[in-house]
C-alpha cells in the first residue's frame, strides 16, 4: 500500500513539472520585457540629454555605481553624476542591449551592454557592461533600485588588454 502511495505522488510530481516550468518561463519572459522596456527608457533619455528624465528612472533611495567606482545615492545624486557624464560626452548617440535577466524577490535583475559613440567621429567608443535591479516602487511603478557599471571590459572569453 505504501508503495502505491509512493508512486502517486512520484506521479504527480512529474505530471506537474511542465506546469511549474511554464510558469517560470513566464516570469522570466515577464522579466526579460520589463528590463527591455527600462532600458530603452534610459536609452532614449539619455539620447535627448536628459538627466532628469534619467534620474526619474531610478527609485529615490537608489545606488548607482559608476566604472570609476564612485557612488551617487538617491536620485538627486544619481541626476548630478547623469548631468555630467551627458557634459563630458559632448554630442554622443547612447545604444544599451539587454543581455540576460530574470526575476529575483519581487524584483528583476538583468545585465546589459552599452556602447556610447561621438557623433562627430572624434574620442573613442566607450563600452560599458552593467548590472541592475528593478523593484516595485509603490502601486503600478517600477523604479530603477540600483546600478552597477563598468567601462571597456573585454567581453567573456576575450584576451586580456596588454
Amino acid at each position: 500500500m505504501q508503495s502505491a502511495i509512493s508512486a502517486l505522488a512520484v506521479v504527480m510530481l512529474l505530471a506537474g513539472a511542465p506546469a511549474i516550468a511554464q510558469q517560470k518561463a513566464a516570469g522570466s519572459n515577464r522579466a526579460m520585457e520589463r528590463a527591455v522596456a527600462e532600458q530603452k527608457a534610459l536609452v532614449d533619455d539619455f539620447n535627448k540629454h536628459d538627466a532628469a528624465a534619467i534620474a526619474a528612472l531610478y527609485a529615490s533611495n537608489a545606488v548607482l555605481v559608476g566604472p570609476t567606482g564612485d557612488v551617487a545615492k538617491g536620485r538627486a545624486a544619481i541626476e548630478q553624476t547623469e548631468a555630467n557624464t551627458i557634459k563630458g560626452f559632448g554630442n554622443f548617440k547612447f545604444a544599451s542591449v539587454v543581455k540576460d535577466g530574470g526575476a529575483v524577490g519581487n524584483g528583476v535583475w538583468f545585465t546589459f551592454e552599452t556602447t556610447i559613440e561621438s557623433k562627430a567621429g572624434s574620442g573613442p567608443t566607450i563600452h560599458v557592461h552593467g548590472l541592475s535591479v528593478l523593484a516595485p516602487d509603490g502601486g503600478k511603478s517600477w523604479k530603477l533600485a540600483a546600478t552597477s557599471l563598468a567601462a571597456n571590459v573585454p567581453p567573456p572569453g576575450a584576451p586580456p588588454a596588454r
